[in-house]
């Protein structure tokens, strides 16, 4: 029997009508919004499932440790970009909506793999296979280049293959003792430098004002939302950067190939007489111009390597291993007894804040370093930068929790990658040492700041602006324009910053600020140019900065541990899977760098967060174009 409903028993079951009543009748976007989680979670889920099957299967199928194959090749392959730090995997839904390559190879497992091959007696011979390297700079293809030429002096053979190089690809290719290349391939040397967009006329047909405020008569971040076009300044900068680059660039594959250096340049510069020459060929007029050994086929090549190393036992792939495969049975050793080194990454452009994908967030860098602080079996840290620099307030917190790091009485070492220009100098200025390598992009010492103002594209339109204020300040906005005392706080403000930043550089390098002024300025100077100006104190890699900061330290002996932001193991997952499942094709790539330097200049304006609009940051650096 059903006991009768008590007065707060109707309350309550009418309660629940209502509320049933109310879920039947929720917004389309809201019942959207639940189907599309639902669906996510349940993609999510179904690739996690999918994983943990494919693991297992992998677990019951082999009950065998794998080995590296006796007398065999190591290929190494990079797949993607190379960089100094793997980026922290993507959320599902952003992975696989994010733009450009979806891989990255970190420089450093590259050339600890070519170095461990080169002592390791089952690998007889390195397979430089370059096809799916995206980008590469000068001073990163130059390290690997170094362990290469240490490879060979171990008495083994490299060999090069590919269908076609890019300039990038065959500056590592060219450290060979064999170039090989596919008939209908070629080698275009189309040398450094590259395009910026200027959006001036664009902003002044759309009646937009850009306030600029600056420092530095080199700091030419501002100038695309200014000018027409590359001022005398900043032409003659970028002109001598590249230009000196070049020259390097030019001076390894010199001495790699032996060619002559006018035969060379005459190459590079006449290209299309080159090609002419050889009737059209381009991989005629390589082999011609003693860049490329010979030209075969894929099935050729395998056959020649095969003469050297042999197949595998199934008789039907080489007798070798990939360098991802050689790494796994190779890990580095940790040396657990020996007192510890701290390694931080600090790659990407500066902001405040977490940051985002491929940026480096103050808040993350914050938690590193003050990690780092707090473990007291850190003896010394790294600051490894690979950052074109940013926002100028985010770029004094790092710094600032380095100082506080430094005086707990252990160093602090700048090693500097490819860019560490601007903001990646001013989180470095005040470290016990810098080393940065001869191909570095550094300096760019200046600062600046940019508020775009759309006042008069508002009164085009017949919408005006009206109000009250308090005090002078009151009413400016991006709307309304600054007033005259808006801007002379934030030219002094941009001053201000300029005289703390060649003030941090004067403390940190032992020079007077008059000194720090005549090379700043906001000019970019390549590593050695820098080493003899004062702002660097040591040429060389991150081992070279290990070395270093042991001495600061005290130390004999060590071990490196890298600080990394934490991952979540999930994502991770979701990451390898789907980059195992995605390979990078390059039948988007001709559309990729039609729109490349479209979307460099636009996607810029996204760095730009800093609280106080006040940056310090060299967008040239930040397209790595060298």
């Amino acid at each position: 029997m059903i006991p009768p409903l008590s007065n707060s028993d109707k309350d309550r079951s009418t309660g629940n009508k209502m509320s049933e009543s109310a879920a039947g009748h929720k917004g389309f976007f809201t019942r959207l919004s639940h189907r599309i989680t639902a669906f996510r979670d349940f993609t999510i889920n179904a690739f996690f499932i999918l994983f943990l099957l494919f693991a297992l299967v992998g677990l019951i199928g082999s009950c065998d440790s794998p080995q590296v194959p006796k007398g065999s090749a190591l290929i190494i392959n990079p797949a993607g970009a190379l960089v100094e730090e793997a980026s922290a995997p993507l959320a599902f839904p952003d992975f696989i909506l994010q733009q450009g390559p979806v891989s990255e190879t970190v420089v450093e497992d590259v050339i600890y793999a070519i170095n461990t091959a080169a002592e390791d007696k089952d690998i007889k011979m390195l397979i430089l296979d370059l096809e799916d390297l995206t980008s590469a700079s000068s001073a990163q293809a130059y390290r690997i280049g170094i362990a290469l030429e240490n490879f060979r002096e171990s008495g083994k053979n490299i060999v090069s293959y590919a269908d076609y190089y890019e300039q990038y690809q065959y500056h590592i290719a060219s450290f060979s003792d064999e170039i090989y290349m596919h008939p209908m391939g070629g080698v275009q040397l189309t040398g450094f430098g590259g395009n910026n967009l200027y959006f001036k006329g664009l902003l002044d047909n759309l009646l937009i004002d850009v306030e600029v405020f600056k420092v530095g008569k080199f700091k030419s971040a501002v100038e695309p939302y200014t000018e027409q076009g590359m001022s005398d300044e900043s032409r003659l900068a970028n002109s001598e950067i590249y230009e000196s680059l070049w020259a390097y660039y030019m001076g390894d594959i010199v001495s790699n190939r032996s060619i002559e250096l006018e035969s060379l340049r005459a190459y590079a510069n006449e290209y299309d007489e080159v090609i002419d020459a050889a009737d059209g060929d381009t991989a005629e007029a390589a082999v011609t111009a003693n860049l490329i050994d010979d030209l075969l086929t894929r099935e050729v090549i395998r056959n020649k390597i095969s003469e050297l190393v042999g197949w595998d036992e199934d008789g039907i792939s080489l007798n070798a291993i990939s360098m991802n495969g050689y790494l796994s049975l190779k890990p580095k050793d940790a040396t657990a007894a020996a007192p510890t080194l701290g390694v931080i990454i600090a790659q990407g452009p500066i902001m405040d804040g977490p940051g985002i994908a491929g940026s480096i967030g103050a808040d993350d860098m914050i938690q590193r370093i003050r990690s780092a602080k707090n473990d007291q079996s850190i003896k010394g840290l790294i600051l490894r930068v690979d950052s074109p620099g940013g926002s100028a307030f985010a770029s004094e917190l790092i710094r600032q929790e380095l100082e506080a790091f430094q005086k707990t009485g252990r160093p602090v070492v700048a090693s500097f990658a490819s860019v560490a220009a601007s903001g990646g100098y001013w989180i470095s200025a005040t470290s016990d040492k810098i080393v940065a390598e001869a191909r570095t992009i550094t300096g760019s010492i200046g600062i600046f700041g940019l508020i775009p103002t759309a006042q008069r594209a508002l009164e085009k339109i017949g919408v005006n602006l009206d109000g009250v204020g308090t005090t002078p300040y009151t009413l400016d906005g991006p709307f309304s324009g600054l007033s005259e005392e808006t801007s002379n706080v934030l030219q002094k403000t941009i001053e201000h910053g300029y005289e703390q930043f060649i003030g941090l550089v004067a403390k940190g390098r032992d020079m007077t600020t008059e000194d720090v002024d005549a090379v700043a300025q906001g000019r970019v100077w390549h590593g050695e140019k820098a080493l003899s100006l004062g702002l660097v104190d040591e040429l060389g890699d991150l081992e070279t900065a290990a070395d270093v900061t042991a001495e600061l330290a005290g130390l004999s002996e060590w071990s490196l541990r890298y600080l990394s932001a934490p991952v979540d193991p999930r994502q991770e997952i979701l990451r390898q899977l789907l980059q195992s499942a995605l390979p990078l094709g390059d039948s988007a790539a001709p559309i990729e760098s039609l729109f490349s330097s479209g979307r460099k200049g636009f996607e810029s304006i996204k760095l730009l967060n800093d609280k106080r609009d006040t940056y310090a940051i060299c967008l040239e650096c930040a397209g790595k174009d060298f």
